[in-house]
């Protein structure tokens, strides 16, 4: 294969030149326009590479990446049952707590992240030059990096706004570098960010709330003050808000960074990213280029 029969689209994905694609400079109108179609609501993806590269770093670099925070978030889940004996925490009830959701999901995320992206640099070649599928495995994990992200970033806001923050290192982890991995992560790596996907993690909190009533009502135990269902009359309002005006909020500025992302891609000039992709005993080394086109 020879160099330049690739291309690098929105995200640093490797796309073949033959492909149909459109070079030229979109405007905001273009953007929302793309944003705002049917296939955008979808998990379908024509540039599967986005979700196993980096928007701008080499592939050794981040698989290093990927590979550190997956034995970190493995480190920290190990020792979460000794934080749990030293709060005197009854187990059942740790796992009640959004934050403990949230931190668990963002784990699973980034493990499932390592895997993939080992995977495709180690063993699966073709999808490192686009020719796999957006398989369901690549689906699930955009479904855990788009839940993962906005849930992180939101307990976040809320526990530093609604509640009194802990510090001790376990919570400073579960409530601050969360969303600093989360946020890294998120500039680092080169899966797309759809705007409407924001329900992705709408249904997610929406399912809390439901988990958090019934818990109350079984347990007659109150998670979180402000979540007292049965004697604040604002924790309706409280839960209900947070799922429908402050989740989306915080997606929408996700997208906005997503697309400032793309920006400092492109300003950088990150046009020029090496791959190694491996067949039986070869290897092919293609050099490719960014370009700032959108391949829904």
């Amino acid at each position: 294969m020879r160099n330049g029969d690739l291309s690098v689209t929105e995200g640093g994905g490797v796309a073949r030149k033959d492909a149909k694609e459109d070079s030229r400079t979109e405007g905001p109108g273009g953007t929302c326009r793309r944003e705002f179609k049917i296939q955008a609501f979808t998990l379908q993806y024509q540039r599967p590479s986005h979700f196993v590269i980096s928007q701008c770093l080499e592939s050794q670099l981040y698989i290093a990446w990927v590979v550190f925070w997956a034995i970190f978030h493995l480190i920290i889940t190990i020792l979460q049952p000794f934080d749990v004996l030293q709060d005197s925490l009854p187990s059942p009830r740790w796992l009640a707590f959004l934050t403990n959701w949230g931190y668990l999901l963002l784990v699973t995320s980034s493990f499932l992240d390592c895997g993939l992206v080992l995977f495709a640099h180690l063993r699966q070649s073709d999808l490192l030059i686009d020719k796999s599928e957006m398989t369901w495995y690549l689906k699930l994990g955009w479904v855990l990096y788009n839940v993962s992200t906005v849930l992180s970033v939101t307990i976040t806001l809320l526990f530093y706004t609604l509640l009194t923050p802990g510090t001790s290192p376990n919570s400073i982890l579960k409530h601050a570098i969360n969303s600093v991995y989360a946020l890294s992560n998120f500039f680092i790596c080169a899966k797309p960010f759809r705007i409407l996907h924001a329900f992705h993690s709408m249904i997610f909190s929406f399912i809390y709330l439901i988990f958090s009533v019934i818990y109350q009502e079984i347990t007659d135990d109150v998670i979180y003050e402000i979540l007292d269902w049965t004697s604040l009359p604002t924790a309706p309002l409280l839960g209900i808000g947070t799922v429908i005006i402050v989740i989306p909020l915080v997606h929408v500025i996700l997208f906005l960074l997503y697309r400032v992302r793309l920006l400092i891609s492109k300003k950088a000039n990150c046009n020029k990213v090496t791959i190694q992709t491996e067949r039986g005993k070869e290897s092919v080394q293609n050099e490719v280029r960014h370009a700032e086109t959108t391949h829904m």
